[in-house]
């Protein structure tokens, strides 16, 4: 049997695999016109398996070959055509069919998911990246620095055409002068208190004295 497939080496070859069955324990070899009809020895691949692979180029149209055990005589596989070799014997014949060409090894079809994988990946980072923003502004206000601002949120200046951002340090208060201020009352609540109690004081003296 022959058979012909792409060569992987060349996409200007082909390979024809001739196979041959014989169940005597002998060298087996063929000889094949593409090759001046030099005898090469074929593989063993299994029980009474033989194998051979040739290449030849594409614009062949045919080969023709033929067979021997050991050191006997040249003989032809009646299994599979054939035509006389003007020697009074005969050659097998195979006319090689149209063998598709192999695809670059570089090239693959266009997967729509790739887009769609590439988008996910930048969303995930940009979500990420704002994760560690918060972060770092909460950070920054349990730690009392100072929280940096726009230098656009207070100043409007009509000759300003740099392109760099500008920050200013925005004032913060930290957590001890919040407490403080929370704690520390105001002058006009001080006064309040204490008009308040010199009215009751006044009050129950003048009640002590009228008994």
């Amino acid at each position: 049997m022959v058979s012909a497939r792409p060569s992987p080496t060349s996409p200007e070859d082909i390979d024809i695999t001739i196979t041959f069955s014989c169940s005597i324990q002998e060298p087996i070899y063929v000889s094949i016109d593409t090759n001046g009809w030099i005898p090469q020895q074929m593989e063993l691949e299994g029980q009474d398996a033989y194998r051979h692979v040739t290449t030849v180029p594409r614009r062949t149209q045919a080969i023709r070959y033929k067979f021997r055990i050991g050191d006997s005589d040249w003989f032809h596989d009646p299994a599979v055509s054939a035509e006389p070799d003007n020697f009074f014997g005969y050659n097998n014949t195979y006319t090689i069919p149209e063998v598709p060409r192999l695809p670059p090894k570089d090239s693959h079809p266009p997967n729509d998911f790739d887009d769609d994988t590439e988008l996910e990946s930048v969303a995930a980072v940009e979500s990420i990246a704002d994760t560690l923003s918060e972060v770092d502004v909460e950070d920054a206000r349990l730690n009392g620095e100072p929280e940096l601002i726009h230098v656009d949120d207070v100043i409007s200046d009509p000759e300003y055409s740099g392109t760099k951002h500008h920050f200013l340090p925005k004032e913060q208060k930290t957590r001890h002068e919040e407490v403080v201020a929370v704690e520390k009352p105001g002058l006009p609540n001080i006064l309040l208190r204490l008009s308040c109690v010199g009215v009751i004081a006044a009050g129950l003296a003048w009640y002590w004295l009228a008994e």
